[in-house]
């Protein structure tokens, strides 16, 4: 066993957001080289690491799992589970947990080379108190496969944000952990256990945590790992929640091809994948007790469900306004989003409402730093600790690679958000969509299969151009454009409806283990040479989607001034917008439905370009407002809640 630690500050990492805080990354395992052991089927790897000391409180957690092919060898063949554990604590604690925090599913690799890399984020603030201080952090690799020259090598870094939490997690345990095999519901149930438990007189809500996947194929049915089956979950008695243990997204995997079936969806995984949580919140009394359980749909084979479930006991939220930002899906250099990267057009983000009241109104500032940013106002109906993706109206053109895109809350329900440590985000994506000519041709040959595929061409702003269906086996279609400057988005669909006599989709225009396809093609060529511009990979699963710019596409360096007021109704606070900062001087006024003046203010000086207007002298009722700055002038009705 060796010590690998290093750790260090950094701010506004890529893609994690982060106000006035420190950001701490400590890396466990350094180029491990992970095997497989086939006498008796899996491997740890054991590294120490150093935390920060405790008493501090972190905001967000995450680990970044990054697999390689090892020099001199090839990568794993096979879809092995791998784990990533939190083990003895060497702190104050000086306990030994052994419990998982992270699962992942390794890729078909035989066919990657050696400059083959892939990252994968796991989010897992819900254990970020237990990390202080040394601690010991194992990766099992499970599997059989001989190792002839096989393998992988791992980095495994924890990034650690400073800052309030969300909910202050009271208690946590880890309740069980166990392959569970059935071939029915009543002996599933005999194999997991009903938790009593009573909360704590701090606990407003509990979370049940539940890490679950499929494995085994019973030959009929395919369970456990090719059937999709229910999940049952019973609290106090009664069946409060019903969700199907599956995946259905494969074919559209970051990592792709792969060597084997990694187009198959599977029971809550994919090969070269992370596995997802399921986590629900349930409200409870603090002090009282309660009955939870788990049972699975009944069906008759021989599969098991790798399951471990956990209990989190939660305090108050400790805002009632708090809505963060998450990621940026586009533009982004992040490999998980690949697929849909390079990007010119509308950019895409994940939010999240970590406050108590329920997150229906955001406005968000977005844009290139150093350029003109954008504005945009989201509705919508998230509750605590749900998500949404955004899709941000498409920006104006791209600044230089490697110009960070940033994305700012600057409103949330109507009023300045009470957190502001997750308010902000940033990505630096450092390369360029590619720049084609105007003038070129579609290609799509399908194969034995058409039905299955669909192509779309619009611009950034979503306008449609064409729309290609109703294919036709074997056959090879042409389309000719002449396209004026600007971002363009290219889509193939493969998830149309399959043949009766091989029904399978999402696979492809060309995969090995379904010759009954054949193999189509799809390409970019010149419109007046006809030379190749884009030749597209014909084993891509569900889906190509691929953005490009016609003309240079460079960002306007002006700031072009766009005054507005939000929201409207209004309740104690209005928003002016200026568009741009502002030296010139901005009057403000207002008057009711009889004419009153009401407001009567002058600002001047070096002007932020929001700008907030007390109402809270005001009744609620109609009235109008005047704003003149420079050579722009705005009068509009206002609605005082």
């Amino acid at each position: 066993m060796r010590f690998t630690i290093f750790s260090f500050l950094i701010f506004l990492a890529a893609g994690l957001s982060a106000n006035n805080s420190d950001t701490f990354k400590i890396r466990s395992h350094n180029s491990v080289l992970i095997q497989t052991n086939p006498a008796i089927g899996h491997t740890e790897y054991s590294e120490w690491a150093v935390f920060p000391s405790a008493g501090k409180s972190w905001s967000k957690m995450y680990i970044e799992l990054t697999m390689k092919c090892p020099p001199g060898m090839t990568c794993g063949e096979w879809d092995y589970l791998n784990y990533i554990f939190i083990g003895k604590r060497h702190g104050k604690t000086k306990d030994t947990l052994n419990w998982e925090i992270a699962r992942f599913i390794t890729a078909y690799g035989l066919q990657f080379n050696n400059t083959w890399k892939h990252t994968w984020r796991f989010d897992i603030t819900d254990f970020a108190s237990l990390f202080h201080d040394s601690i010991e952090i194992w990766h099992q690799h499970t599997g059989y496969e001989a190792k002839n020259g096989r393998g992988w090598l791992i980095d495994i870094d924890f990034t650690m944000i400073e800052g309030p939490v969300s909910k202050r997690v009271v208690n946590v345990q880890q309740i069980l952990r166990k392959s569970v095999g059935y071939g029915n519901d009543s002996l599933f149930d005999a194999r997991m256990n009903e938790d009593t438990f009573k909360v704590g007189n701090f606990t407003t809500s509990v979370r049940y945590k539940i890490l679950q996947t499929g494995h085994g194929n019973d030959g009929k049915d395919g369970c456990g790992e090719f059937c999709a089956k229910k999940r049952y979950i019973q609290f106090d008695g009664k069946t409060i929640d019903t969700s199907l243990v599956w995946r259905d997204d494969c074919g559209a995997n970051a990592v792709y091809p792969q060597a084997g079936t990694w187009i198959y969806d599977r029971a809550n995984w994919c090969p070269g994948a992370d596995v997802k949580e399921y986590n629900l919140d349930i409200p409870v009394d603090p002090g009282s007790v309660h009955r939870l359980d788990m049972d699975m749909e009944s069906y008759s084979g021989g599969g098991n469900y790798m399951t471990t479930l956990y209990l989190l006991e939660l305090a108050d939220a400790n805002f009632s306004t708090d809505a963060s930002l998450e990621e940026i899906i586009k533009p982004s250099d992040e490999l998980q989003y690949l697929r849909i990267n390079p990007s010119c057009g509308a950019p895409l983000i994940k939010i999240r409402n970590n406050g108590a009241d329920v997150l229906h109104d955001l406005h968000l500032e977005y844009g290139w730093k150093g350029y003109q940013l954008n504005r945009f106002h989201w509705t919508g109906n998230l509750k605590y600790n749900q998500t949404a993706e955004v899709e941000l109206p498409a920006l104006s053109g791209e600044a230089p690679a490697g110009t960070p895109f940033v994305v700012h809350i600057i409103w949330t329900n109507n009023r300045q958000d009470q957190n502001a440590n997750n308010d902000r985000i940033q990505s630096i994506p450092m390369l360029k969509v590619p720049q084609h000519n105007g003038n070129f041709v579609v290609i799509l040959r399908t194969n034995n299969a058409a039905t299955e595929n669909y192509y779309t061409l619009k611009k950034a702003d979503g306008t449609l151009i064409k729309q290609r269906g109703n294919l036709v086996n074997n056959t090879l279609y042409r389309d000719t454009f002449n396209l004026p400057d600007g971002c363009y988005f290219l889509n193939l669909m493969d998830d149309g409806v399959p043949p009766p006599a091989y029904a399978l989709n999402e696979d492809g225009l060309g995969w090995w283990a379904n010759n009954y396809d054949g193999t189509g093609l799809f390409q970019l060529r010149n419109g007046s040479g006809n030379t190749l511009i884009k030749n597209f990979p014909v084993d891509f699963g569900t889906g190509i989607w691929y953005q490009f710019q016609v003309g240079p596409g460079a960002i306007s360096q002006a700031a072009q001034a766009n005054l507005r007021v939000y929201p409207n109704p209004a309740e104690n606070t209005l928003l002016i917008d200026l568009g741009a900062n502002s030296t010139e001087t901005l009057n403000i006024k207002m008057y009711n439905t009889v004419g009153k003046k009401v407001i009567d203010e002058s600002r001047s000086g070096n002007l932020d370009a929001l700008q907030y207007l007390e109402l809270c002298k005001l009744s609620p009722g109609i009235y109008t407002i005047s704003i003149q700055i420079g050579a722009q002038n705005l009068t509009q009705k206002i609605i005082k809640r």
